[in-house]
């Protein structure tokens, strides 16, 4: 399981306690979650047929929960080989020196994702895009986008700030000269990290991902 089907598990679990009052789909849906987590937490004590079958529930219900937060529209992510396609050969500066992509589903919701990884003189930036699909809301509590952060010390950086219009996260430690972007934008999810580099220069990279010309390919 990559690192955001794993943090989207984490975030999914959020939307019982921030569903609204009522009874709405969405809480309806929220509610057959939390049901769904509470016997996959009782079963995961008891033997592998009573898990496995927990699981199945729980992945009914976190697809039904996924498809409330998106305003019950079903959508497919982008094929693999089309982001693929659409990541740049080239980013301030810096070649491509690999790439790769894949399309994973797990717990009633499927991605798409690709990373490449470039280099210049000295630094690496790696870009890693995820197509988050008909999955806004729980994408969105997954990778933090909805807590503002501002702490700052001799040596790092924790921030969430707009990045060209659009909600975005960053952490810089000057004394690793490494730092992360991440940008929610168009349905996607953009991560730039830079290793020996300066915070400047990982913001002019991300200035140079083609984030609207990938956001148009749904």
């Amino acid at each position: 399981m990559n690192r955001f089907l794993a943090t989207l598990f984490l975030g999914a679990l959020l939307i019982p306690a921030m569903s609204g009052c009522g009874p709405s789909p969405e809480e309806r849906a929220a509610q057959d979650l939390q049901d769904a987590a509470e016997e996959l937490e009782e079963a995961a004590s008891e033997n592998a047929e009573g898990f496995a079958e927990a699981m199945g529930a729980f992945g009914e219900a976190l697809g039904g929960a996924m498809n409330e937060g998106a305003d019950g529209e079903d959508y497919e992510p982008v094929e693999r080989e089309a982001l693929r396609d659409a990541m740049p050969e080239s980013i301030a500066g810096m070649d491509r020196t690999s790439i790769e992509s894949a399309r994973e589903g797990a717990m009633g919701f499927t991605t798409t994702t690709a990373t490449a990884e470039f280099q210049g003189e000295e630094g690496i930036f790696e870009l890693t895009v995820t197509d988050l699909a008909g999955i806004p809301f729980a994408g969105l509590a997954a990778f933090g986008f909805g807590v503002e952060v501002d702490r700052e010390t001799e040596t790092r950086i924790e921030r969430t700030f707009e990045f060209e219009g659009n909600p975005a996260k960053e952490e810089y430690d000057s004394s690793s000269n490494s730092g992360e972007i991440s940008v929610m934008a168009n349905g996607f999810v953009f991560e730039g990290r830079g290793q020996n580099m300066s915070r400047d220069q990982i913001h002019e990279a991300m200035g140079d991902v083609p984030i609207n010309q990938i956001g148009g390919l749904r």
